[in-house]
């Protein structure tokens, strides 16, 4: 991509191992000198007779002190240990929006406000780079990182990742959490063209997951992820 392209505005990426990927990806982010926030979403097993089994989610923040501090998402209904008369069930599981929000809100609600102070000091402007997909991208995705650093003059210091894994169903049973996705959505939305803007500024790239497509017509049934993913400039690509 040269210095006069346009930039893409989202990469929408749909396939396997999006959680093992993008843990990778931010490892390899701190290794290149780049600040990331974030978080992602883990299955939670336990052994028992040498078998493994699911019976939930957790969401784990991304910190630069590889502490990786960690939330309950969701639990199967006859595992959660507060069966909450008014909480969002999803399938089998019934999801815990306070946990879930006093760890993956605070990290989003940075970006927001950043974004939308039109007045501050430093703007910060957006590409949206949504991947899912395995380890097999994890080079390409952090070429492509590198890529809107040099070929925008933004030094790395000046670029910040926020990774969001994942966009999906559970996540957005909680309001606080869909209204700031649909905030940065909107300021995407927004991107000046590369003329437009000043290479001074910081640059915020948000590099996110999404379910891949359940139904015929090739939607995955959920209102915002349809949206995101219909959205003018997205590239789609199937990893497998």
């Amino acid at each position: 991509m040269g210095a006069q392209t346009e930039a893409v505005n989202l990469y929408l990426l749909t396939g396997i191992g999006k959680t093992t990927l993008v843990s990778h990806v931010f490892e390899e982010l701190l290794k290149n000198g780049i600040q990331a926030v974030g978080f992602k979403t883990e299955e939670v097993r336990q052994f028992y007779s040498g078998k493994s089994t699911r019976f939930g989610f957790d969401v784990v923040l991304f910190d630069s002190s590889r502490t990786y501090p960690r939330a309950s998402l969701a639990r199967l209904i006859n595992h959660s240990s507060q069966q909450v008369q008014h909480q969002p069930r999803v399938g089998q599981y019934l999801v815990n929006i306070s946990s879930f929000e006093s760890l993956a809100i605070p990290c989003l609600q940075i970006i927001s406000i950043l974004s939308s102070e039109k007045d501050s000091k430093f703007p910060l402007f957006f590409w949206s780079i949504f991947f899912i997909g395995n380890d097999n991208n994890q080079q390409s995705i952090i070429n492509n990182l590198e890529n809107v650093s040099s070929n925008n003059n933004v030094r790395k210091n000046d670029l910040i990742v926020c990774i969001i894994d994942e966009i999906g169903k559970m996540e957005l049973c909680s309001s606080k959490f869909t209204y700031l996705i649909e905030k940065l959505i909107s300021s995407i939305s927004n991107l000046p063209t590369n003329s437009q803007r000043d290479i001074k500024h910081p640059t915020v790239v948000l590099l996110a997951t999404v379910p891949s497509p359940k139904r015929q017509d090739g939607t995955r049934g959920i209102p915002l992820v349809d949206h995101i993913c219909s959205m003018k400039g997205a590239s789609i690509i199937e990893v497998s």
